[in-house]
């Protein structure tokens, strides 16, 4: 169980037990991970990763009428341009209104680190309080400002009261934790000490949905419809005011279980709202008629929902039947992060592909909010290894096994399977949610599959700018497998 009420999260190092580094079986995986058999391997390098500081910004600066406060160097904000430029195209496609992201740099320089920035952060609060005017300020630490001992929660304590004004602190510095999904608990984290959730006098017919943009609008509104009930998306297109209703829904599931654990267990340890945190609708079908059910098991609509995902799933099963046919035996190699990568293994399968390895960013053997010794399973003999983006080690996969087709995410593992000429999907998990994701993702494999004049032509012009040695190397040869 975390401990809510510290000013900064708990890491998932020490919180979950996740590991980083990891070569073997879906099987040994589980296996040492529900025994606490599974140490976290090390690497003698790393060549790439990702940050828990940006994770926590991307996550909480799509709260509608916020405005975040990053107090460390300009460049440490510079990752949002992309974002906002993003969230507000994907905005418009899934019906939301688009606005622009609100972050404002302290651009703490050299002088800063030697005689302190607490007043310039003062001055940036103000300065957002009168321009913005937000429902919210939320003010993130970095590796900077950590480091030379800025006391940020002292700071917000003292603006927030003088403002009158919400102001959250979010302890997110990325030299904290090498997990870049702790990013996602200290922006939930903040937001729980900052925007108080109250206790709910009565049930409202809505459902807390945790998502990156709402991609999922259409059929996550669709089936919560055919139950009376509507999504409350979150942290995406809400507002400050909707934290304090959060109690008040029938329970909260999300995306995946990485970004919606966090605050899904608070809200279920602490108001008793049901966190469904055993399926998440992106892993096939059975995958997804399980996540509708287990919403509708809260509400006692069990018979009604079952009997509307029957009358959907016939309309699409001729679908389901000719993409099998077409995709039997392609070989594919997984890469996503750990909320998704086990789930889309089980939906390729079902669409008839053979996944030869499973990779995934980071495993976490516990979630937040679930007593026992293991709740993340993977149960399967195929080849799989963990690894933080970590992409020679992609590469190296790709090159020893040479599959048909690459399935990844955002995280640019697509670059190194393209000189190889091995075509690839790119997923950001909507495409896979529900009976139409489903499609979705046969249907764009099958478009790659198609067309690999590009990827050949790549392949055959590109050299490789890697040693002999590392051509010849054993990829396992990099983690050093840690005793427990």
């Amino acid at each position: 169980m975390a401990n809510f009420e510290l000013d900064e999260v708990e890491v998932r190092e020490l919180r979950l037990g996740t590991i980083k580094a990891f070569y073997g079986t879906g099987e040994e995986l589980t296996a040492k991970g529900s025994c606490g058999g599974l140490g976290d391997g090390k690497r003698c390098f790393s060549t790439s990763s990702y940050c828990s500081h940006i994770t926590a910004m991307l996550d909480i600066s799509v709260i509608s009428d916020v405005v975040v406060i990053d107090h460390g160097p300009v460049g440490c904000s510079a990752g949002i341009i992309n974002w906002n430029v993003n969230y507000q195209g994907i905005a418009k496609l899934a019906g939301f209104k688009a606005r622009r992201i609100k972050v404002v740099s302290t651009n703490l320089l050299e002088a800063d680190t030697v005689y302190g920035a607490e007043e310039k952060l003062k001055r940036a609060i103000r300065t957002a309080k009168a321009r913005h005017n937000p429902g919210a300020i939320f003010v993130l630490s970095t590796c900077v400002s950590s480091v030379i001992g800025e006391d940020i929660a002292a700071v917000v304590k003292e603006l927030s009261v003088e403002l009158n004004l919400p102001i959250g602190f979010v302890g997110c510095a990325g030299l904290r934790s090498k997990v870049w999904a702790t990013g996602f608990d200290a922006s939930k984290h903040a937001i729980i000490n900052a925007l108080p959730i109250k206790k709910p006098q009565a049930k409202r017919n809505v459902v807390n949905y945790i998502d990156f943009f709402a991609q999922t609008t259409p059929t996550v509104v669709k089936y919560l419809a055919a139950l009376d009930l509507k999504p409350l998306y979150l942290c995406c297109y809400s507002k400050v005011a909707d934290y304090a209703t959060l109690a008040e829904s029938v329970a909260t599931t999300g995306v995946c279980k990485t970004l919606s654990s966090y605050l899904g267990a608070y809200l279920e340890e602490t108001f008793g709202v049901p966190y469904l945190k055993n399926n998440f609708g992106i892993g096939g079908t059975e995958s997804f008629k399980s996540w509708f059910l287990d919403i509708a098991k809260v509400i006692g609509q069990e018979d009604k929902a079952l009997a509307f995902y029957h009358q959907d799933l016939e309309d699409y099963e001729p679908t389901f039947r000719e993409l099998k046919r077409r995709l039997k035996g392609v070989r594919a190699v997984v890469t996503l992060g750990p909320g998704f990568a086990f789930d889309i293994v089980s939906l390729l399968e079902e669409l008839g592909l053979e996944v030869i390895h499973a990779n995934a960013h980071h495993f976490d053997p516990v979630i937040d909010g679930v007593k026992g010794d293991v709740t993340t399973r993977f149960d399967h003999p195929v080849s799989t290894s963990i690894s933080d983006m970590q992409h020679y080690e992609t590469f190296k996969v790709l090159q020893k096994l040479k599959p048909d087709i690459l399935v990844a995410r955002v995280h640019a593992g697509q670059n190194y399977a393209l000189p190889l000429g091995i075509p690839c999907v790119s997923l950001t998990g909507f495409e896979s949610f529900g009976l139409e994701g489903i499609a979705t993702t046969g249907n764009l494999i099958l478009e790659n599959l198609a067309n690999v004049n590009l990827v050949k032509k790549l392949a055959a012009k590109t050299t490789l700018g890697f040693s002999r040695s590392f051509l010849e190397s054993n990829v396992e040869s990099f983690v050093i497998k840690e005793a427990v």
